[in-house]
């Protein structure tokens, strides 16, 4: 029984470190992102269920010390121009994302879940609780860098038994 502690306490440590060091990575890899991107923003229209794309451009910044990054963002939504800004924060094991812009606010707690390098960049994927559209729910957002593209998917559920849905994502690229 002892050995089965041990080696149970044992695994808990390993995995407790090798995703402190994902995490660490991850917040490296997005401090290299600061800089003028230009792209596109897609969204799932809930009305029509059609998937709209629209040039979008936003701005990255981290903080020296890298506590903070704060990304600001503008599009032109049919009808009107749209800025908005998000502001990123770390705490051990979670990020939080507060949101602001056109007239909305939220913020969400994130769990990384689950952090690569790959051949030309990375991959992660966080999840959490958020609200969309007035409503809680299950967020997932997938970052992947692509060589020089950055993509970034938001999925969203209302319970656990829904699969996630996209809700909204941003394909773009270094604008020097």
């Amino acid at each position: 029984m002892e050995h089965a502690i041990l080696i149970a306490g044992s695994l808990a440590l390993f995995t407790s470190t090798a995703f402190a060091q994902d995490m660490d990575q991850f917040r490296s890899e997005l401090a290299g992102l600061d800089g003028q991107w230009a792209g596109v923003l897609e969204y799932r229209d809930f009305r029509t269920d059609q998937h709209v794309q629209i040039p979008h451009a936003r701005t990255i910044q981290t903080a020296p010390d890298g506590s903070y990054q704060l990304t600001q963002m503008e599009f032109t939504d049919p009808g009107y121009r749209v800025y908005s800004a998000e502001l990123a924060t770390f705490d051990g094991n979670t990020i939080a994302l507060a949101y602001a812009g056109n007239g909305e606010a939220s913020v969400s707690e994130l769990t990384l879940i689950d952090f690569e390098l790959t051949d030309a960049g990375w991959r992660a994927e966080l999840r959490g609780e958020g609200v969309d559209a007035g409503e809680a729910v299950d967020v997932r957002f997938i970052y992947e860098l692509d060589g020089d593209e950055l993509t970034a998917d938001k999925s969203v559920r209302s319970s656990d038994a829904d699969p996630f849905l996209f809700r909204n994502g941003i394909r773009v690229s270094p604008n020097d």
